[in-house]
């Protein structure tokens, strides 16, 4: 039976999309950066993550260890953070590296080394904008590497027990995201998109998704581990 899930980028975008849901049924924590934002996350325990290069393993270790271990992690977290220059440099590149994926792999870390649960499930939410490489330089190498990530750990430990796996996800519409700034940016870039990009001529609304994490979440996927699902209304170019 599934009781705590932690969601890690859980108070905006997506992220808050699966908040509000599953606690409706489940003991929610969510991990943020961003702490105003916090303050619209009712009903879960909200946990504030350490910034880029402020990140005290020891101290965050212990605020996890003292919570009610999890049944499933969701690493919903992300985003490009405006760094479009393709000639990005170092520092630029490594703060996208470590929103996308440097956190990740220390949260995990900690939470693989200390559980036991041998059902615990990590679903890590990708994007398939690395695969096609139309996403900033930094933002496109962070999530490929994520995907290599749990293509490998999902493979390496899934005799162990927990599950390790995650989505890719195409362009999905929610108001703070990439597509809803465009929208309301430029309504006809926008619709040009859905119309010329999209087989279906309609775009993914972040309500639809909930039922692929929902299943995630509920069932046995032993057979999961290590796989990365595409979701992105058949926009994929590239196997």
């Amino acid at each position: 039976m599934i009781k705590n899930i932690w969601i890690n980028g859980g108070s905006r975008g997506l992220g808050l999309v699966l908040s509000n849901y599953f606690k409706l049924h489940h003991n929610v924590t969510i991990f943020t950066h961003f702490p105003q934002n916090a303050k619209s996350c009712t009903e879960v325990k909200v946990l504030i993550k350490p910034k880029y290069k402020s990140f005290e393993k020891s101290k965050f270790e212990l605020k996890i260890n003292r919570l009610e271990p999890p049944d499933v992690i969701i690493h919903a977290s992300g985003g490009g953070l405006g760094m479009r220059d393709p000639l990005v440099g170092i520092d630029d590149f490594e703060k996208v590296y470590y929103h996308n994926f440097g956190q990740v792999v220390e949260f995990n870390k900690i939470i693989l080394k200390n559980n036991s649960n041998k059902k615990l499930k990590i679903i890590h939410v990708g994007s398939t904008a690395s695969i096609e490489a139309v996403g900033s330089v930094s933002y496109n190498c962070a999530k490929a590497t994520l995907n290599a990530y749990v293509k490998s750990l999902g493979r390496i430990i899934a005799e162990q027990g927990p599950v390790i796996c995650g989505i890719n996800l195409g362009a999905y519409f929610e108001n703070d995201n990439s597509m809803g700034r465009l929208k309301k940016i430029n309504n006809k870039a926008y619709e040009d998109f859905v119309k010329n990009r999209l087989p279906r001529k309609k775009m993914i609304l972040s309500k639809d998704i909930i039922p692929l994490f929902k299943f995630l979440v509920d069932e046995s996927i032993d057979y999961l581990s290590g796989s990365m699902i595409n979701c992105d209304s058949g926009e994929l170019k590239s196997y």
